[in-house]
């Protein structure tokens, strides 16, 4: 009935059961959708992205700190009077762009009777201000905003 040198057709190859093309796609898909899960949770805990986002894309560097761990208003201002030198040095990198001011608002968050320090000023300078301020969240103990004069 056969051909005495007939070979039968091999299986199909399958990967639990499914052909592997599929099992690859699938096994891939859950892969993405892990990363991106992750990348969520990591972000919704440490703001790393949007930092980078930040950093890249506008070259400055806003507060991500609760409002609970800011100062209050009297503190903010009492902490950068106390440092009134080291703020005069950041406005004598560029008098006609920088501008310095404590605010009870920062990033889009409203903090009522808590204070944060906003720094105006050519995003060239981003690095000489962060050496002054000592942080490059914090100046002194209040939250540091950092925001590109060149974008306004």
């Amino acid at each position: 009935m056969f051909h005495e040198h007939y070979i039968p057709p091999r299986p199909k190859p399958r990967v639990m059961g499914m052909p592997p093309r599929l099992f690859y796609t699938g096994a891939g898909l859950l892969a993405v959708a892990l990363l991106v899960l992750t990348l969520l949770v990591v972000e919704a805990n440490t703001y790393y992205i949007r930092d980078l986002w930040d950093l890249g894309v506008y070259n400055e560097r806003l507060i991500r700190v609760p409002c609970d761990e800011w100062p209050t208003m009297e503190e903010a201002r009492r902490i950068v009077d106390s440092k009134e030198h080291i703020i005069q040095q950041i406005k004598d990198i560029d008098p006609e762009k920088t501008s310095v001011d404590v605010w009870d608002w920062a990033n889009g968050w409203n903090c009522p009777g808590k204070g944060s320090l906003t720094i105006e000023a050519p995003g060239k300078y981003r690095r000489d201000i962060e050496r002054l301020a000592g942080d490059k969240r914090h100046f002194y103990g209040v939250p540091m905003r950092l925001v590109n004069a060149n974008w306004r």
